[in-house]
């Protein structure tokens, strides 16, 4: 009787199974299943850094407009669009990813019952950013440095303050200014007879309140 129960279950476990993946497949979803597949095995080649074949697949529209080969989706028949019959193909030339694993069944079934649902996306949908538009990768240039009574980079601080609606907090006082030099460059707080001799120096004018600080900062 157990044997007989566990069988029964086993049969609808493997049943459920079925159903479960016969669904996903059929409410296969463009930004849940397909986008993912296509980011993590195609946009090496086909995004924004690399096009073989002036192809990118990043967008359903870039999809669409298609490479040196035609459209990678065929509006008129979009289950035989090229994106389908590449990664399905068995021949090393043709299929696609070229390198690495190739897409499993479940993944091939994903992609073709999007593509029978009419192969749909966002219209909104933005393409990969390129990685060369990135601030690190933008060449070195001049710029007027904002008027100010202090250091440049100040100034830069003090405008964005400005642009954001935002004040500097107040300077900090002498001892706690200290006390954060210590422990910022050093790791260990000051004695108090260090504390002492630093605040007397740094009660002078503000030009030697400066010069105090840069002396403390090259000792520490």
């Amino acid at each position: 009787m157990r044997c007989s129960t566990f069988t029964v279950l086993c049969c609808f476990g493997v049943l459920a199974l079925s159903v479960s993946r016969s669904v996903c497949a059929e409410d296969a979803d463009y930004l849940r299943d397909i986008k993912p597949l296509l980011k993590s095995k195609c946009y090496g080649c086909h995004g924004a850094l690399k096009q073989e074949g002036g192809l990118r697949l990043d967008t359903v529209h870039l999809m669409r407009s298609g490479g040196d080969s035609g459209p990678a989706i065929d509006a008129a028949n979009v289950t035989n669009s090229a994106l389908l019959q590449r990664v399905m193909s068995a021949e090393d030339g043709e299929r696609m990813p070229p390198d690495g694993e190739p897409l499993t069944t479940e993944q091939i079934a994903l992609v073709r019952s999007w593509l029978a649902a009419g192969g749909h996306a966002p219209a909104n949908e933005q393409p990969q950013a390129s990685p060369e538009a990135h601030w690190a990768f933008q060449p070195v240039r001049s710029v007027d440095v904002p008027a100010s009574d202090g250091h440049p980079i100040d100034a830069f601080i003090d405008q964005r303050l400005t642009m954001a609606g935002l004040q500097r907090t107040p300077r900090a006082e002498n001892v706690a200014l200290i006390r954060r030099m210590f422990l910022d460059l050093q790791g260990l707080p000051p004695d108090p007879q260090q504390i002492d001799l630093w605040s007397e120096k740094l009660n002078g004018t503000e030009q030697q309140r400066t010069s105090a600080l840069r002396q403390l900062i090259d000792e520490l």
